[in-house]
């Protein structure tokens, strides 16, 4: 029988974690042109993983949730984590259990994002 050692496990989550970045990086300089590219390649670095870091503490998990949560960091101009005082209402929308599962959570805040850079747009 054939057995996959944990070491190799990691070594394939590494490789599959490497490739998501590198499609997001480019998804990122496609529809942001200029964000990342304004960041040195250790800040950049930093700023996926972290952001990562703090999509999955908010239960995004999925690639496609992970993408949209970045998408709305950059609309918003969030280069750091999102905090209580500057996004207080993004993190409550993110953590109201009552808005369903994570997924609904954040296609609410997409929304909300939505309509207060509408609200904000310069005519």
């Amino acid at each position: 029988m054939l057995q996959i050692t944990q070491e190799q496990m990691d070594a394939l989550n590494a490789l599959h974690l490497n490739r998501f970045k590198t499609r997001l990086v480019q998804h990122l300089d496609e529809h942001f042109p200029g964000h990342l590219r304004a960041l040195a390649s250790a800040e950049r670095a930093e700023f996926l993983d972290h952001g990562i870091a703090e999509a999955n503490a908010f239960d995004l998990k999925s690639e496609q949730d992970i993408c949209i949560f970045f998408n709305i960091k950059m609309l918003l101009n969030v280069r750091g984590p999102f905090n209580s005082e500057a996004h207080g209402w993004v993190i409550n929308i993110l953590n109201d259990k009552q808005n369903g599962e994570p997924s609904e959570r954040l296609a609410h805040l997409g929304a909300q994002v939505d309509a207060y850079l509408d609200a904000h747009r310069k005519i």
